[in-house]
């Protein structure tokens, strides 16, 4: 037998205790106790079930110490020893069950190496590799649950990574060009879009990496955003910023608000001659966090946007992250410009996200 050919992850034969594992094992013992007198009509049935539990619970505790503590690197020799603790469990059940019964009905005979141990043994031993065979089968699928789950976890971390890492290059070419454009006649305002640019990059450089933030995270993130548009634009743009203190130190998932910021000022305020004023609020309902960011631009007669890809990254991103307990409300402002709103379920966000 090759060892390169026998060798297996043990992993696979770790048998975890629960308390309804415990449980299931007390009432399969009980249902071969039933079975028990229902073929022989002369058999007690308090002793078959005292022998029963014993028997059960002895093999249940053998095999399970045999999976869990004797590692050797050849599979079929680890089941080998699984198959010795059947036995042993067996044997030690039989003679506590023995015990156990003569305890409570003294005029119980002896058991020994008589016709009467060796058909308790072959009874044990039956009952005993049926259970623990569905008792493996059982572990096994519990297993490959959590595998898969795991797995499909992991995807759709993944998922979310990629779409929160799909950010719009125009912002960051046409900052470029603007930092270069006032090097010349500007310096000083060319340094200070470079600063806040810089500010921007790194924040969400970090930020975008990491599976949550805390709402206070996105806003200062929102602000160095904000700031590059304000020299680019000037008196175009007006923004304010009113976040309760008491909900900045809630989690959420990164990059949720900026993107709505970014729509608002590429399809409504920027293209607009006259500019406008953005407005980003939360705000907590009952079990509801609001986020609401809010523009006086063209509108969504005159844009796509409700339909563009930002918004459907962050549909995707919230279906993902919080099922169907999320919504993002898109709407027209009144009397000009978008209002857009996501809805997270409070209690989710205060307990850190999962």
């Amino acid at each position: 037998m090759e060892p390169g050919v026998q060798a297996r992850d043990l992993s696979s034969i770790h048998i975890t205790v629960t308390p309804l594992k415990i449980a299931a094992v007390v009432i399969v013992n009980c249902l071969i106790a039933i079975f028990i007198v229902s073929i022989n009509s002369s058999a007690s049935f308090l002793i078959s079930l005292i022998f029963s539990q014993c028997i059960g619970l002895s093999i249940a505790a053998c095999t399970i110490a045999a999976a869990n503590l004797i590692r050797i690197r050849w599979h079929s020799l680890h089941i080998a020893f699984i198959a010795v603790a059947l036995v042993g469990g067996a044997v030690l059940g039989i003679v506590i069950g023995s015990a156990v019964a003569r305890f409570f009905f003294p005029e119980l005979p002896r058991i020994n190496t008589s016709e009467h141990f060796q058909t308790s043994l072959i009874f044990a031993l039956f009952f005993g590799v049926i259970v623990t065979y569905v008792f493996f089968s059982f572990q096994r699928i519990s297993t490959e649950r959590v595998r898969r789950l795991e797995v499909e976890k992991n995807a759709v971390i993944t998922e979310i990574k990629l779409l929160q890492s799909q950010m719009e290059p125009h912002f960051l070419f046409n900052t470029l060009s603007t930092i270069i454009s006032f090097i010349d006649d500007e310096p000083a305002k060319a340094k200070k879009m470079l600063e806040s640019f810089t500010s921007f990059l790194r924040t969400s450089l970090v930020l975008a990496r990491s599976e949550t933030i805390t709402l206070s995270q996105e806003i200062d993130m929102v602000k160095h955003y904000l700031d590059v548009f304000s020299i680019r634009m000037g008196d175009r743009l007006r923004y304010t910023i009113d976040v309760p203190d008491e909900l900045k130190s809630f989690s959420l998932p990164p990059l949720l608000i900026q993107p709505l910021v970014e729509n608002a000022i590429k399809h409504g305020l920027e293209p607009s001659v006259r500019g406008g004023e953005l407005r980003i609020t939360s705000v907590r309902n009952a079990d509801v966090l609001r986020m609401i960011v809010v523009d006086s631009g063209r509108g969504v007669s005159e844009t796509s946007q409700g339909n563009g890809i930002g918004l459907e990254n962050i549909r995707k991103r919230l279906e993902l992250a919080y099922g169907r307990k999320s919504k993002l409300i898109f709407e027209e402002n009144k009397p000009s410009g978008v209002c857009v709103t996501i809805e997270i379920p409070y209690e989710t966000v205060a307990s850190d996200h999962r």
